[in-house]
């Protein structure tokens, strides 16, 4: 894809990995590349590295042409020689000599110096990243406010911070201190869950203007907003669709239509509470 978000290499749209295991998902992800992804987003937490790794080689794309992200559970957060063999294990999962993005799943914050804190491990992730490393950049997931402002204060700029928004869970303020800090918004679960935003009146009536599909307005929505989307799909339909969301434009009422559905609710699962 030619479509990029601005502040970050990444395509504008790629492909969520989660629950994506096995030869079926091995063949949605090659199917995906053939289509046209260029970015993969995988985590040690979804046991499918290795998966994503085989789906890349037999697809037969110049590995430079694929953007490929994994993420790191708290097992990795320490000092850098922990932080580095988590992800060197992960790198051979993949069968890669690096990725082009690492990120800290969950900011896990009541974890201990002693046990391994996100702070420890973003220092040693930016000593790791870089042109010669075992990731390109590195990122993170799932952080709220308080910590992105933890990292600044420790002199550390995340390329990334991965959430969840969609129509009705945009979590702006998050989204507001992301950018704020230097970091593009990464969408992740960017269709909602259970097609509660394909109902939303302003993404129907967009489709229906446009002869379009809910997803396709919801994709263009983010991208036209500035955010890369990584929607989950084993459906060779689906992807196809998802993909042709990148020639559709919403205009700025449509958007601000949609920027007007969100709910206020927080993310489905609070980072204060839950972590992996």
């Amino acid at each position: 894809m030619e479509n990029t978000v601005p502040a970050t290499a990444l395509p504008a749209l790629g492909l969520g990995t989660y629950k994506l295991t096995g030869p079926e998902g091995q063949a949605a992800i090659e199917r995906a590349l053939a289509l046209g992804y260029r970015h993969l987003d995988t985590a040690q937490a979804y046991g499918n590295e290795a998966v994503v790794g085989a789906a890349l080689r037999a697809a037969g794309v110049p590995r430079e042409a694929v953007q490929v992200t994994t993420k790191l559970t708290a097992d990795a957060f320490g000092p850098a020689d922990r932080v580095r063999a988590s992800l060197e294990g992960s790198l051979e999962r993949l069968g890669l000599d690096r990725v082009d993005l690492v990120l800290i799943h969950w900011p896990n914050p009541w974890r201990t110096a002693q046990e391994g804190t996100f702070r420890q491990t973003a220092a040693a992730l930016a000593d790791l990243a870089g042109q010669d490393g075992p990731a390109r950049a590195w990122g993170v997931s799932n952080f709220l406010s308080e910590h992105l402002e933890t990292l600044a204060a420790d002199g550390l700029q995340a390329a990334v911070n991965q959430i969840q928004v969609d129509a009705l869970v945009q979590q702006r303020s998050v989204q507001e201190a992301t950018r704020a800090h230097g970091a593009a918004v990464v969408a992740h679960t960017p269709l909602g869950r259970g097609g509660e935003p394909f109902e939303v009146p302003a993404v129907t009536a967009a489709a229906a203007a446009h002869g379009a599909t809910p997803a396709q307005v919801l994709l263009a929505w983010h991208r036209q907003s500035g955010r890369v989307a990584i929607p989950r799909s084993g459906s060779a339909a689906h992807l196809a669709e998802n993909l042709a969301s990148l020639e559709l434009e919403l205009t700025a009422d449509e958007l601000a239509a949609v920027d007007a559905a969100d709910s206020g609710r927080p993310a489905r699962q609070d980072p204060l509470e839950f972590g992996i």
